[in-house]
């Protein structure tokens, strides 16, 4: 008599199922896993275009906002005859500011909502936005200098 080893028995139909397929319908592990590539991938390209556009968006709305502050700028020199000291004179009078016909109305927040930084160099000024990170000093500030005319 044949003795039989319940558990060799057991692996042997285990191991067939696994790696010789089934009659059993569904998804194999390598099958999920290039779904889920694809998807990822997918994901990926998709949110990364939405999501760069919107930087896109913001940097031109800025390059927009900055327009506009310079624009009051100008118009501030040709009330006062001097560039503002800072972009608050734009809204509350300076002690020293004859001719000022303010507020003027102007928004001096990027598309970040964060402020623009103003400097004023002899015959020119500078507006520089923190851009997308937020922190001065970095690749992803915006520059924009204007030239006295």
């Amino acid at each position: 008599m044949k003795k039989l080893n319940p558990f060799k028995a057991i692996s042997s139909l285990t191991h067939k199922k696994i790696f010789r397929g089934s009659s059993e319908s569904g998804m194999s592990l390598v099958e999920i896993l290039i779904v889920l590539t694809l998807v990822g991938g997918l994901f990926t390209l998709i949110f990364g275009r939405v999501f760069g556009g919107r930087d896109r968006a913001n940097i031109k709305g800025t390059h927009v906002i900055m327009k506009n502050i310079s624009d009051t700028i100008r118009e501030y020199k040709g009330d006062v005859g001097t560039y503002p000291p800072t972009l608050e004179a734009l809204q509350e009078r300076p002690s020293k500011a004859k001719g000022w016909m303010g507020p003027y109305d102007v928004d001096t927040k990027d598309a970040w909502k964060n402020e623009i930084k103003y400097t004023v160099e002899g015959k020119k000024f500078t507006l520089t936005s923190a851009g997308s990170s937020e922190e001065f000093g970095d690749k992803k500030d915006i520059v924009v200098t204007f030239p006295n005319k």
